[in-house]
Formats: structure tokens, C-alpha cells, sequence
């Protein structure tokens, strides 16, 4: 999280399997269990994010009606990255209302190396 320590923790959302390696040049910002390159940055200018932090409560409805069945069944069968419906949709305006917040600050400072004019 930008300005926060590296011990501090966020629950974000991540709605696929895929990873990446990390570009020439780029800091690690964010990490996970389950997904070890979850945000980066290079040289200052460019960002890169895995997770998913402009869920709205919306959002995240509207992806378990498309994709719940899949889910559930990933959840049964003891995938350690999904989480249960209830654990999902727990707190879910909270949630989001911080990923926000997070995404702004994000972006705030990504914005201060940009070059105007």
C-alpha cells in the first residue's frame, strides 16, 4: 500500500490464475500468498497491479452471478486463494469503500511523476 509499512495487509480481489514476471527494472510495491508479484513499479513512471481494486459492491455481485458456480466449486475443492461466498460478500461496502481509497492514493502518487505541458 502506497505509504504504508511493509507488514501492513489490504484483502484485495483477484478473479484469475494468472501471474507475471516482473519487468526489467521493476520494485516490487505488493506482494500476496498466493501471487508473489501483485503490484510493481519502474523507474518511478510506470505501475503494474494484479489485483482487482475497483471492485464496487456492484462489481463484486455481478461477477459471483456470472462466475459463482466456478468459484464454489474452486472453494470446495480447497483452493487456498478462493475464498467462500459469505467470506467474499462479508463487509463487502467497507471492503471496497478501502480499495478505493487505496486505488486513489495509488494513482495520487503515480500522477506526481507525470510531466505536464
Amino acid at each position: 500500500m502506497v505509504g504504508a509499512g511493509p507488514d501492513t495487509s489490504l484483502l484485495t480481489f483477484q478473479w484469475h490464475g494468472d501471474t507475471f514476471d516482473l519487468p526489467q527494472q521493476a520494485c516490487r510495491i505488493a506482494t500476496g500468498p498466493h501471487c508473489v508479484n501483485q503490484a510493481f513499479v519502474v523507474r518511478d513512471l510506470h505501475i503494474g497491479m494484479q489485483s482487482h481494486f475497483e471492485m464496487t459492491p456492484d462489481l463484486v455481485r455481478d461477477y459471483y452471478e456470472r462466475n459463482g458456480g466456478f468459484l464454489r466449486r474452486e472453494h470446495a475443492a480447497g483452493n487456498p486463494a478462493v475464498t467462500s461466498v459469505e467470506e467474499t460478500l462479508a463487509n463487502l461496502e467497507a471492503r471496497t469503500a478501502e480499495l478505493k481509497t487505496v486505488l486513489e492514493r495509488v494513482y495520487a502518487r503515480w500522477a506526481q511523476g507525470l510531466k505536464t505541458g
